[in-house]
């Protein structure tokens, strides 16, 4: 009985890597969005300022 241990071990460790690169993917992809929103509102910022 003792294999039914080690493959739930198994099967948790595959798990919590999974889950771990995913919520990576996922705040890399949110930093770039923000990078992204920041400049594009400075951008927008500086064209208001330069047609006024």
């Amino acid at each position: 009985m003792w294999y039914f241990t080690w493959i739930l071990g198994l099967s948790v460790a595959v798990l919590f890597a999974v889950v771990n690169a995913v919520w990576l993917e996922v705040q890399d992809d949110n930093d770039w969005h923000d990078e992204h929103l920041q400049n594009d509102a400075l951008e927008a910022l500086n064209n208001v300022k330069l047609s006024d």
